[in-house]
């Protein structure tokens, strides 16, 4: 980049390029309407996270719209702005202003776009790159709005265009992505007008704008049933997107028209509803006609049977909800489609007779399906909804339909899900996508933070410390929450900038900082336990404890690093460890140390667990009791017990006296499809009423001392891969997964 530097003209006049191109159908947004509440409920039918739809009419200009990036068109003067765009899942606006607008004629949809911008910057130049990685305009155009076959289209500050096809909506639970990224629209027109200086980072800027103009010859190549061009009436489902990307430390933004209550673009029935008008710019604004919406999630099916479980060939009913939010009253017909190999749809299609104004109502007969296998109390099917109000308005949604006697009810939905969970007596605090949430016990929001709002750069973990805060840290630094707002503390004390591997808060409060610089402790002042100069280095450290005495212990890439008063020291087997191939660490409730490993080397001897007492260590392996050499997670229980966790996703537990073994598959409902077992403390909970739950790789398993339960995304578990588990002070056991936050509520 900063040979391309040198080469750019580093003129302050406005940069224009303009492309005429043959691409791919465009992605419209529908809105000049504020933004819906942060929930969506129509009866008892609620959808955490989920936002309402926003419209937009979009109306005929009488002159071709010159496509070259300077919105001065007599069309951008008269057609509608949306509202300032706002964070894609927060609904925060954006803190520089961003607006888009949409007019169209015989011949082409026209979109232009505006973004105030102080340091405009890109570096791909090439058709088809990811330019999402940096700064771009785009738009999601979903013309027959069954989510299905869509169109996206990008473009950056140099004019790079990127444009594809999506089969099937990325990244949803049940069904596969396929993009056809060779797919060029054409005919199409394309623009951009740049009032700053893109290669050069140390100047202020000003703003960029952009056009695009797409065929309706080309748009008509996107498959799927609709018109083009539109009659008047017609309605599209359409979103717009600003990735924001500014220097470093601060983190990528996404803004967007509408917002989708999560994090991810590829939500199309939270898009806006953009409708066709015949009705000239400058005539005044157009009437939206209503469009009825479509809101299903976790229906349940009827119950068949005592338990409420349905047997394999049970012909059962699903009962969609419609809520007609403003549309005329008229009927409606619901289809339904499905990829899950146990289900079979009989009845494809059914309706719901007239939805008065603000009415909602389930589907009168339901619609029919079959199940090849039996459906166990509480087991997940995933289904495609969609519904048109004869006028070919489609609007759909993907849910979770289940059986009598769910475990788990979801209270937020994430699409990048919870990977990290504290629960902090009645509030919990979650990470997603390095950003951070705190929630109350029933999942309202009490507070979402960014980079902007003085959190580390690529949060990864987080720690209670004796004081009751809260700390983060991550890739890019370390910050506390002082109960308004983050204080960073990153360069303070002499702490480092960068690379917090792991944090925790030792028995006396203190935190311990695990970073590539050393090994720190904090209480209220920052103290150099052992820096990389002086031989601590781990690698990457897997894990961090600190025992009964103080001592913390570091389990880097394969060696232990013990610091205590006065006594630093790198472990291996020849000091006693099972292995020099160290994968796990825990304490257990009289102040011990655990390590566990794998062999090391060409050995298949070594491995196991091993205990050390303060004074010397004791080593189990598969001679000794233990099910396997390859240990991969350990946790010590309130009652002294420790579990040992294996790759193959078997199971030990030590109770100080003997050894009892769950090898992998041989535990109804335990090892697969929940292990392999791996991970820290967070992914471990011995709960208030002795029940031991441990979260693995694929499901969720627990122990009551009789025998074992087990949750997957089929029975219960919304997002299907937990990620941490923890317990409230009430009680409540929490789990954070792929997509949700969800409670136990059996």
């Amino acid at each position: 980049m900063d040979e391309r530097n040198r080469r750019r003209n580093s003129s302050r006049a406005p940069v224009c390029r303009v492309h005429t191109i043959w691409f791919a159908a465009a992605w419209i947004i529908a809105a000049a309407a504020g933004p819906g509440p942060a929930h969506a409920a129509v009866g008892d039918a609620a959808i955490p996270g989920l936002c309402e739809p926003l419209t937009y009419v979009v109306q005929r200009t009488a002159e071709p719209v010159v496509v070259d990036g300077r919105l001065d068109d007599a069309a951008w003067q008269l057609a509608p702005r949306t509202d300032n765009w706002r964070w894609l899942d927060t609904g925060v606006p954006g803190r520089l202003e961003t607006y888009g607008q949409i007019c169209w004629d015989d011949e082409f949809l026209y979109f232009a776009f505006y973004a105030d911008d102080p340091d405009i910057w890109a570096t791909m130049q090439a058709r088809d790159e990811p330019v999402f990685v940096e700064e771009d305009f785009e738009i999601f155009l979903d013309p027959e709005g069954d989510e299905f076959h869509y169109y996206e289209w990008q473009i950056n500050p140099l004019g790079t265009l990127y444009d594809v096809i999506w089969e099937r909506p990325p990244q949803t639970p049940g069904f596969d992505s396929r993009g056809l990224h060779s797919f060029d629209l054409t005919p199409m027109l394309s623009g951009f007008e740049v009032h700053g200086t893109v290669w050069q980072r140390d100047d202020a800027d000003s703003c960029w704008s952009a056009e695009v103009a797409l065929s309706w010859e080309g748009l008509a190549r996107i498959p799927g049933h609709f018109r083009s061009p539109p009659r008047d009436g017609d309605t599209w489902r359409i979103g717009f997107s600003r990735v924001e990307a500014p220097q470093p430390p601060h983190w990528q933004a996404d803004w967007t028209w509408p917002i989708h209550g999560e994090y991810n673009m590829h939500i199309g029935q939270r898009d806006g509803y953009v409708q066709f008008s015949q009705q000239p710019l400058g005539s005044g604004p157009a009437a939206m006609q209503p469009v009825p919406h479509l809101y299903a999630a976790q229906v349940r099916l009827d119950p068949v049977g005592a338990r409420g479980g349905i047997p394999a060939g049970q012909v059962v009913a699903l009962r969609p909800r419609i809520a007609n939010r403003g549309a005329a009253a008229q009927s409606v017909e619901v289809r339904v489609s499905c990829t899950d190999s146990m289900v079979t749809v009989l009845d494809s299609v059914a309706s719901v007779g007239p939805v008065g104004e603000g009415e909602s109502q389930w589907v009168r007969d339901g619609l029919s399906v079959r199940l090849s296998r039996a459906a166990q109390p509480g087991r997940n099917l995933v289904f495609k909804l969609a519904m048109d109000d004869g006028a070919g308005r489609w609007s759909g949604d993907y849910f979770f339909a289940f059986a009598a006697g769910r475990s788990w009810r979801t209270l937020f939905q994430l699409h990048e899900g919870v990977q990290t969970l504290l629960v902090d007596g009645n509030t919990l605090w979650g990470i997603s996508r390095a950003n951070i949430w705190h929630w109350d016990s029933a999942g309202d929001v009490l507070g979402f933070y960014q980079a902007d709002d003085g959190i580390p750069r690529h949060v990864r973990h987080l720690a209670r410390d004796g004081r009751g805060r809260i700390w983060a840290a991550g890739r890019r630094g370390i910050a506390y929450f002082d109960g308004r707002t983050w204080r960073e503390l990153t360069g303070e004390q002499g702490l480092p900038t960068r690379d917090y591997d792991r944090i925790c808060a030792g028995p006396r409060g203190a935190l311990w900082l695990g970073t590539q610089a050393g090994l720190y402790r904090y209480d209220e002042r920052a103290e150099m336990i052992w820096s990389a100069e002086e031989g601590f280095r781990p690698g990457r450290i897997r894990d961090l404890v600190v025992d009964g005495r103080g001592t913390a212990w570091v389990v880097g890439d394969s060696l232990a690093y013990r610091a205590g008063p006065g006594r630093r020291e790198v472990l291996g087997k020849q000091h006693g460890l099972p292995s020099s191939d160290l994968t796990a660490v825990t304490r257990d409730s009289a102040g011990n140390v655990w390590l566990g490993g794998v062999p090391s080397g060409r050995s298949y001897r070594d491995g196991g667990v091993g205990r050390y007492d303060g004074s010397a260590w004791q080593v189990w392996r598969r001679a000794d009791g233990l099910l396997h050499n390859e240990v991969s997670a350990l946790y010590a229980d309130r009652d002294g017990r420790l579990w040992v966790g294996y790759p193959d996703g078997g199971l030990s537990l030590y109770d100080g006296q003997a050894w009892d073994h769950w090898p992998a598959g041989s535990a109804p409902e335990c090892a697969p499809p929940c292990g392999p077992w791996v991970g820290g403390r967070e992914r471990f909970l011995h709960d208030d009423e002795g029940r031991t739950w441990i979260v693995g790789t694929a499901g969720l398993a627990r122990f009551d001392g009789q025998g074992w339960r087990s949750w997957t995304w089929r029975n219960g578990l919304f997002g299907g891969r937990p990620h941490a588990i923890g317990q409230g002070a009430s009680g409540q056991v929490y789990v954070g997964d792929a997509r949700s936050l969800s409670q136990y509520d059996d």
